[in-house]
């Protein structure tokens, strides 16, 4: 009977030497006591919680710098400084581990369908305007479809200093500028944009002053107006009411394009010789509307004077994008034929607006200028016979050849070359020992562009309209012997010659937009 109970006693204290050796460890100083408080976490994506933990010697608390946290699956939850984080729906293991001792507790991560709705995509507010200065947000949120009646949604202004929003929604206008709204709910966002407008005088518009309205591209005022030679050049400015008019001097029957509150597609309107007030935007809905005019017609074509805008109030321009793209180019960029498939160009079927260059500036929402002159070369005569984009792109225009002040491109982001195309026609033609001169001639160029925008990067295409390798070859080597990082050859993967005679249609022009915007939206990790 005594052994019996012996054996016993043996087995109990075995048990229970085993339950502590679990949850301490015996040191010189005595017992530590290191157990997880939870042996499961349950949380939402994007949640954290704090991991529960007990880390004693002798009763007293240790401090737990030394603790170390792992996750089994990091892309489900990580786990760090004390805490845990879900990333994504699923299930993983926690280890924490003090010294050689080491707990585990199971973590499962829930994602939530919710959704945040709000009342309208973007907010405009007048300031010094009475009924327009603020307005009500409204917002809603949905889990698995179904409304959630008494969410209780957080609202944030990014730039206070612009406007301010009231925990009931009310959004208040405090100055002029462009800043962004957010809808918060657990851990879901919805932002869209707020933008605030000041009043503006039809003396402050028409002085064309760029606190006033955006201008793009290379213009120049005198008393007549704001000049505009080079293609996809112009200006936009912004009122309050339901129409704009213009008065603009055309000296030919050439196009503009009028887009209005960011329609992409925008309307082809002719503009007669001479001096004319012509109606831009009619039948609006009575509020705050943007209108930008761009030049389709090329230089040589024709050019453009805007002399003044009547419209019931102007307001003053929102600040233009930060992205600063310009391209240099020929008939390719200038829009040439790009409105219709096959038959003889003509100022009725070209568009700036349609090329390349005007879709990528649209999809990267860039500032942007166009130095383009249909048949030129960049240092060669050919079908253009006394100019060449090395002459003349250091003006304003070829027509004024006054300098251009390059300061004001010191933050250019990306410059696109698209030239080479008349150079090998120039070879074809009888000047074959051209082949031999063209790199350097290329290269000299791109030198030139590297001086005026030294922190730019340079794509150097070509191959729209096809490839003769004379020009393919001679561009790679003129980038190679660059050895600048910021200078890279595209050679077009897209290849067109279906829009009026033999040059790019306008769907091969988005197609090669895209590739352009591809290749900035990398480099600049956009």
């Amino acid at each position: 009977m005594k052994i019996w109970k012996k054996t016993i006693s043996l087995v109990l204290a075995f048990i229970c030497t085993a339950f502590v050796l679990a949850t301490a460890a015996c040191t010189d100083n005595g017992e530590i006591t290191f157990r997880l408080l939870r042996d499961t976490y349950e949380l939402e994506a994007g949640e954290s919680a704090d991991i529960e933990m007990e880390l004693t010697q002798n009763g007293e608390a240790l401090p737990t710098d030394a603790v170390r946290y792992a996750s089994s699956d990091e892309s489900i939850m990580t786990a760090e400084n004390g805490k845990i984080t879900g990333i994504a729906e699923g299930d993983a293991v926690l280890t924490v581990t003090y010294g050689s001792l080491e707990r585990t507790a199971s973590v499962h991560v829930f994602e939530r369908d919710i959704s945040i709705q709000m009342d309208r995509a973007s907010y405009d507010l007048l300031l010094d305007e009475a009924s327009l200065d603020s307005a009500a947000v409204r917002a809603t949120v949905s889990e698995n479809g179904a409304e959630i009646s008494d969410a209780q949604i957080s609202y944030s202004v990014a730039d206070p200093s612009i406007a301010e929003i009231a925990d009931d929604g009310t959004l208040t206008a405090k100055a002029h500028g462009t800043t962004t709204l957010s809808a918060t709910y657990h851990n879901v966002t919805k932002t869209a944009a707020v933008r605030v407008w000041a009043n503006a005088t039809q003396e402050q518009i028409d002085s064309f002053d760029e606190e006033y309205v955006n201008r793009f591209g290379r213009q120049y005022i005198t008393d007549e107006g704001l000049h505009v030679d080079q293609v996809a050049s112009g200006i936009e400015l912004s009122f309050y009411g339901t129409e704009l008019r213009a008065e603009i001097h055309s000296t030919a029957i050439i196009y503009v394009r009028v887009f209005i509150d960011g329609d992409e597609e925008g309307v082809f309107t002719r503009m007669n010789r001479g001096t004319t007030t012509y109606t831009l935007a009619e039948g609006l809905a009575e509020g705050i509307h943007t209108v930008r005019i761009l030049k389709s017609s090329e230089i040589y074509d024709g050019q453009l004077v805007f002399r003044s805008f009547s419209s019931a109030q102007f307001l003053r321009a929102q600040e233009k994008s930060s992205l600063k793209i310009e391209f240099i180019g020929d008939s390719i960029t200038t829009g040439y034929g790009a409105i219709e498939q096959g038959g003889d160009r003509s100022v009725a079927n070209s568009d700036a607006t349609k090329s390349y260059a005007y879709f990528a500036a649209q999809a990267l929402g860039a500032d942007f200028s166009c130095i383009a002159v249909q048949g030129i070369c960049v240092k060669a005569y050919h079908w253009q016979p006394s100019i060449n984009m090395a002459e003349i792109y250091d003006y304003i225009s070829p027509i004024t050849k006054e300098p251009y002040d390059f300061s004001a491109d010191a933050d250019m982001d990306v410059i696109v070359l698209n030239l080479g195309t008349n150079d090998g026609s120039y070879i074809d033609s009888g000047h074959a020992e051209y082949a031999n001169a063209f790199p350097q001639d290329y290269a000299d160029f791109v030198s030139v562009l590297r001086d005026r925008h030294p922190d730019a990067y340079i794509l150097c295409t070509y191959g729209l309209m096809g490839k003769r390798s004379q020009i393919d070859q001679g561009i790679r080597q003129a980038v190679q012997g660059m050895q600048d990082d910021k200078i890279l050859y595209i050679s077009s993967p897209v290849q067109d010659t279906s829009g009026a005679s033999g040059h790019p249609y306008r769907t091969a022009q988005e197609r090669f937009a895209d590739v352009i915007v591809m290749y900035v939206e990398e480099l600049l990790e956009l």
